[in-house]
């Protein structure tokens, strides 16, 4: 665990060696918008590096010796100017309270870990291959090449796989150790957006202790959609919102803002594009201000440009070129689909949670009675939160006339939200617009965020009128965060049951990587490198990301690839106990398998095996068996 800490710890020293050098106001804002903003810089540092080895195909040491480059630099350049002087008085501004409160939430999701199932299948499977492989775009679970759309280029994976391989440690422990460090990404994002809007650091620190607190049994945030919309996008909205107000430091936010984006389509291009539909219409209607003012719009001009910035991601991921070659190639060995995969609308989530910080991935939309889609706002906290939530923006403008600006900005990207969710003419416009209709109900996460945010500064600033200002602003805080530990952010556990896992024994907490880690053996000393394994759908984002081979098909993770319903039913045929031997014997033939990896409660339906191969080798409920 701790060399997973200290490689984090010190990839901040590159960005904030050139924050010090390019942008020392931002010390303004205290350390933690200090240490979100210089982890902005050092992904912006070492960002080419990472679109250079995925263009190249370079192994992953180019990379892993370009962060270390980045951190010696770094490191001469802070020790030769000093900067532990600035970086003490710059602590010291900050009372001790929030920071207790905050490392306290780190090190409970330090304990608990990161998540090791569902989706983090494929997120470390792309890990685990680029340190087998190095850099590549493919789809890692098919032998024939297919382009990776949805996750291409992407700068985290690199950074984990980095991670990895420098500190000599196994990559499922380093995800897991992770988990930590994400928090308190997410915690420096919402302090950002806070301190962004009003100014105020107790805005900042409340924003970012109620987030932690709402979401504290989340163990998925270092996901790179979930610390997209944690991290990257309260970032770039804070950022965005201040160039409104902060007249003098435009040049600055908006370079920041720009980079943000371009970050954003290296991580998930798609809330690269939430930034531009939320931050367009503002920037647009700052132009015509400015216009009808008979001023020159040139920084809200420069603005939308640089929402742009990461515009090249999304639109290689939308239309990036399929060889004809694999088309037909996949023609050919494919069956007729037999299996018709619902819509991805189909499930719906229950929660009445509010969903900020990255508590998103169950939000989806219905559809009503005469087809057409809605947001019902019971799936982000009921119509009880937006009322709060939308007094409280209002009254945050009014209370800060001074920064108006900002105010306006964040009320008319809410206000766009808020009609783009619950209007079923707009809400359709924004299902065509993204094209998935799960993409149109995680803009509500970014509602709950900017709602959120509001809340808080209200509660400050009201206090601060008070005739005891700062006991008012200590209980409006700690009110507003026992409140928190009462909502579950769209997380899988409550706060209560977050406490329960973080102290529970320590072979339970790492019951889940320790099966992991033996899965991984036994798959290792059992199946040769890029063989292709035969093992059920939704095992396979499993078997792919503990071991160096290839499957017939995954439940879910492929992208753009012809054929892979029929792969889907072909994997379902040689998986079911009755197929005839003759049928299944030509479905393995066509795919070249020769191993099966099974749990045991299912031996049953893996008998055939008997008659006709041997089982290698077993690791706890997992078998695995070879062919003749």
């Amino acid at each position: 665990m701790a060399l997973t800490q200290i490689f984090w710890a010190l990839l901040a020293l590159p960005g904030y060696a050139l924050l010090r050098r390019y942008w020392p106001a931002v010390r303004e804002g205290g350390p933690l918008h200090v240490l979100g903003l210089a982890y902005v810089a050092s992904f912006a540092l070492l960002s080419p590096v990472s679109i250079a080895s995925y263009a190249l195909g370079l192994p992953l040491w180019v990379f892993s010796a370009a962060c270390v480059l980045a951190v010696v630099v770094a490191l001469v350049s802070l020790v030769t100017g000093r900067a532990d002087r600035e970086l003490l008085a710059l602590l010291r501004q900050d009372t001790v309270w929030p920071w207790l409160l905050l490392g306290a939430h780190l090190a409970l999701q330090a304990r608990v870990g990161g998540y090791l199932l569902g989706d983090a299948h494929s997120h470390i499977g792309h890990i685990r291959y680029l340190l087998d492989h190095g850099f590549s775009n493919r789809d890692i679970y098919l032998s024939d090449y297919h382009f990776h759309h949805i996750y291409h280029t992407n700068l985290l994976y690199a950074l984990y796989a980095s991670l990895a391989q420098l500190t000599h440690q196994q990559y499922l422990d380093t995800w897991f150790w992770t988990q930590a460090w994400a928090k308190l990404l997410v915690a420096a994002g919402y302090y950002c957006l806070g301190y962004s809007l009003s100014k105020n650091r107790w805005v900042g620190w409340l924003a970012a202790l109620v987030v932690v607190t709402a979401n504290a049994g989340e163990s998925y945030t270092l996901y790179p959609n979930t610390l997209a919309v944690g991290w990257l996008l309260p970032t770039a909205l804070g950022l965005g919102f201040s160039a409104l107000s902060d007249r003098s430091e435009r040049t600055r936010l908006l370079f920041g803002l720009g980079t943000l984006s371009f970050l954003m389509g290296q991580v998930h291009s798609l809330y690269a594009i939430y930034l531009g539909l939320l931050l367009a219409p503002v920037f647009f209607a700052a132009a015509v201000w400015e216009f009808a003012r008979r001023n020159r719009p040139v920084w809200a001009a420069a603005a939308l440009c640089a929402l742009l910035a990461g515009a090249p991601f999304a639109l290689i991921s939308k239309y990036a070129f399929v060889p004809v070659r694999s088309v037909a190639d996949a023609q050919l060995l494919a069956a007729p689909a037999r299996v018709q995969e619902p819509p991805a609308w189909v499930a719906h989530s229950k929660s009445a949670a509010v969903a900020a910080g990255g508590g998103h991935l169950e939000k989806q939309l219905r559809v009503s009675a005469d087809g057409r889609y809605v947001f019902m706002p019971e799936h982000m906290g009921g119509l009880p939160f937006l009322a709060f939530g939308w007094v409280a923006l209002v009254c945050a403008a009014w209370l800060q006339r001074e920064r108006l600006g900002a105010w306006l900005g964040a009320a008319l990207a809410a206000l766009v939200l808020s009609v783009g969710l619950f209007s079923p003419g707009a809400c359709m416009l924004l299902v065509r617009v993204l094209q998935e209709p799960f993409a149109a109900a995680r803009l509500s996460t970014v509602l709950s965020t900017l709602l959120l945010a509001s809340l808080c500064a209200s509660a400050v600033l009201l206090a601060q009128r008070l005739p005891a200002p700062r006991t008012a602003q200590l209980l409006a805080s700690l009110v507003l965060l026992a409140a928190a530990t009462q909502l579950t952010g769209q997380a899988p556990r409550s706060f209560r049951e977050h406490l329960d896992a973080a102290f529970a024994p320590l072979e339970q907490r790492r019951a889940t990587l320790e099966l992991m880690q033996a899965r991984r053996k036994l798959l290792a000393s059992t199946i040769p490198k890029g063989a292709t394994v035969l093992t059920a759908a939704r095992m396979a984002r499993q078997v792919v990301m503990v071991c160096d081979c290839f499957v017939i098909a995954a439940d879910r993770g492929h992208t753009h690839v012809p054929g892979i319903s029929a792969r889907r039913a072909d994997v379902d045929a040689l998986t079911a106990s009755g197929t005839p031997w003759p049928v299944r014997e030509a479905l393995l033939a066509r795919y070249g398998v020769h191993h099966v990896a099974y749990p045991r409660n299912r031996a049953r339906d893996y008998r055939w095996i008997r008659d006709h191969g041997r089982v290698l080798g077993a690791a706890g409920d997992y078998e695995v068996a070879e062919l003749r």
